[in-house]
Formats: C-alpha cells, sequence, structure tokens
C-alpha cells in the first residue's frame, strides 16, 4: 500500500497547470531534487525550442568545411589560370637568342651565316665576312675598358669614322653596341624569369600572380630595329634603300638572318605573355 501510495502522488501536471489541492497532496514530491532538475532541464529545452533556427547550420552540419583564406589581398595575385605551354615557350625563345649570340661567337662552319647579325659581302659567298651580336658587344668593351679584343664592327666602322661623319650616323653606329649588349642582358633576365614563372605555385587565396615579359619583349624588340637601322648606317646606304640592305642587295654590308630572329622572337613573347594567365 505505502509503495502504491508513493506513485499515486507523482503529479502527472507541472506546477501552472496544478490546481491548490493537487499542489498541496504533492507537496512531498515537488520538494525534492529531481523534480526540480526535471523543471529546470524543460526550461532550458524550451528555450532552445524558441530560438529561431540556423538552417545555414543544419544544411552544413556534419560536413568538413574548408577555412576559407580570411588574410589581406595579395598584390597582382588576381589570375585564377597559369598557361604553362606560354612559359615553356617563352623560356625557349630566349634561350634561342643567347644560342644566336654564342653561335656567332664560336665560329662554327655552316652555323655562321644564320647566326649573324650582319653579313660583309666578299668577292663570293665563300669570302663574305659574318659579324654575330657580341662583335659589336666587344667593340663596346674594347672603347670603354681599354682592352684589346678583336671586333670587326668596331675596327671596320666605328674606328673609321672622320670628323665630317655626320651626327646621326655617329649615334647610330654607337648605338648598335649598346643595342646587342641590352638584347643578350634581356634574353638572359627573360630565360630565368620564365623558369621561376613555370614552377610558381598559387597563392593562399587560391590565384597565381602574373610574371610579365612585354617590357623586356619590347626593349629587345627595339634593340633588334636599332641594329638593323645602325646597320644600314654603317652599310653606307641611304634610308631610302634600307629594303636593299634587309635582303642582302648591298654591295658593303648587309642585314644577317640573326636580325630577323631578333626581330620575330619578341614579337612572339609578347604575345605569349599576353595570353600565359587567365583573369579571374
Amino acid at each position: 500500500m505505502a509503495k502504491k501510495s508513493e506513485f499515486n502522488s507523482v503529479p502527472t501536471k507541472s506546477i501552472d497547470e496544478m490546481s491548490d489541492i493537487e499542489f498541496i497532496t504533492s507537496a512531498d514530491y515537488l520538494a525534492s531534487p529531481y523534480y526540480r532538475a526535471y523543471v529546470s532541464a524543460r526550461a532550458r529545452m524550451e528555450s532552445q525550442f524558441d530560438q529561431p533556427r540556423n538552417t545555414e547550420n543544419v544544411k552544413t552540419k556534419g560536413k568538413a568545411q574548408k577555412p576559407a583564406y580570411t588574410g589581406g589581398a595579395i598584390k597582382g595575385a588576381v589570375y585564377s589560370k597559369k598557361r604553362s605551354i606560354c612559359h615553356i615557350l617563352i623560356a625557349v625563345f630566349m634561350l634561342v637568342t643567347l644560342t644566336v649570340a654564342l653561335l656567332s661567337f664560336l665560329n662554327i662552319d655552316g652555323v655562321e651565316p644564320y647566326s649573324a647579325v650582319f653579313v660583309k659581302s666578299g668577292v663570293n659567298e665563300d669570302t663574305n665576312t659574318y659579324v654575330g651580336l657580341l662583335d659589336p658587344i666587344f667593340g663596346l668593351v674594347k672603347k670603354v675598358a681599354k682592352v684589346n679584343v678583336d671586333s670587326f664592327y668596331f675596327d671596320s666602322y666605328v674606328s673609321n669614322m672622320s670628323p665630317e661623319t655626320d651626327i646621326m650616323t655617329k649615334i647610330s653606329l654607337y648605338a648598335v653596341p649598346v643595342a646587342a649588349l641590352l638584347i643578350v642582358i634581356c634574353a638572359i633576365i627573360g630565360f630565368f624569369k620564365s623558369i621561376v614563372a613555370l614552377v610558381s605555385k598559387r597563392y593562399a587565396n587560391g590565384y597565381y600572380k602574373k610574371y610579365k615579359f612585354g617590357f623586356l619583349s619590347i626593349v629587345m624588340l627595339l634593340s633588334a630595329l636599332v641594329l638593323l637601322v645602325g646597320g644600314m648606317f654603317a652599310s653606307g646606304a641611304d634610308i631610302s634603300v634600307i629594303l636593299d640592305f634587309i635582303l642582302g642587295k648591298t654591295t658593303n654590308l648587309n642585314a644577317g638572318y640573326g636580325v630577323y630572329a631578333l626581330i620575330l622572337l619578341p614579337i612572339l613573347t609578347f604575345i605569349l605573355s599576353c595570353v600565359s594567365y587567365k583573369k579571374a
């Protein structure tokens, strides 16, 4: 009977729903710590259900989220795709430019006619003199550093200038070794820069930073044109017969195949530089 009495005394209503008689009858049970814990837990549950649900948290619950990049903006890193083939071709073209300079210095039979920037016409093709890209540079070193090195261009054209030579011809003749030096320097910088661009990775924000070759290409192209014009003045030809100089029809100094390559290659590297990245 005692157990049945205790079971019957367990309230089935909350305090707010009880009448006075029910509250007095269940006073002993309501005073127990178990009931107070039950009421506290129920109050906490009701407060949670009253708050609005965060649908975004529900959707992403249980899924591993990739931490977003929260750092500052990386200057220049706004390109979503890198075309590695462009950097490979740029490296090849820069290497070809250096090869043109090196082969003309080595004086290899059979290769010299194709790597020379200028050709001094002889009695026949076997007696032609081929001037490589490094030859004017050696002349510049000979003039500035007073070093005894061989330079056909310097000995044949620069040293023989007379006081009556017009200022435009003097500037053109001295501009040739400077232009040749700029081409070699830009080719070396461009080659190593293309290697760095090829192995570069994405930044923390998921984008690439563009390695540009436009400025180097423009400097190399302008320097090649200076070689062309300077060679024409060295030949003594008038500006009106520049086509004869290019096609090798003058009787003194003509443009070699090396000049054609030095003009074409910077144009190709400039185009490749423009399409080497895709902007986000």
